[in-house]
Parts: structure tokens; sequence; C-alpha cells
């Protein structure tokens, strides 16, 4: 929460999508993001079932990785990119 507070910039950042597999958590997509820094968080939603978050982020790079995608992926293979989209 400091790192929000004082709006230090981190050199790296690590962002992970996940899916639930039969009550394991799989990384979906990876986000690594170069120089990065929060520029604002804020709750919005009156109920838990609507409650959302949200932050901004500054960053000056950012690279995406989908494990399924890769070469010796354990999840799902075969796995298609427009399959990810469904």
């Amino acid at each position: 929460m400091s790192t929000i507070v004082t709006g230090k910039t981190v050199k790296e950042g690590v962002l992970t999508l996940c899916r639930n597999d039969k009550g394991a958590m799989q990384p979906f997509i990876i986000y690594t993001l170069t120089n990065v820094r929060i520029l604002r968080m804020s709750n919005h939603g009156h109920t838990e079932d609507s409650a959302t978050e949200t932050v901004d982020l500054v960053y000056s790079h950012i690279r995406w990785d989908i494990p399924a995608l890769a070469p010796k992926s354990k999840t799902r293979l075969p796995l298609h990119r427009q399959e990810l989209w469904r």
C-alpha cells in the first residue's frame, strides 16, 4: 500500500490473470510491466455482488504471455488462440 501512497515507480510488476481448473488456479494471461506506477485506485459498488475495484497503471513497456500457448504447456494442449477468447 505504501507504493500507492508515495507514487513510487517500481522497476517491474507482474499481473497474473487466472482461471479455476477443478479448484486449482491456472495462469491464463501474465502481464509483465516495466517502470510501472499506480496512478489511481478506486472502489465501486453498493453490494458485495457488484463491487469492483479499478486500478490505473502507468508503465513504459508491457509484455504479455499466454502460458497455454507455450510450446511445452501442460494446460489444455492443443489450444488455439481463438479458443482463449470464447
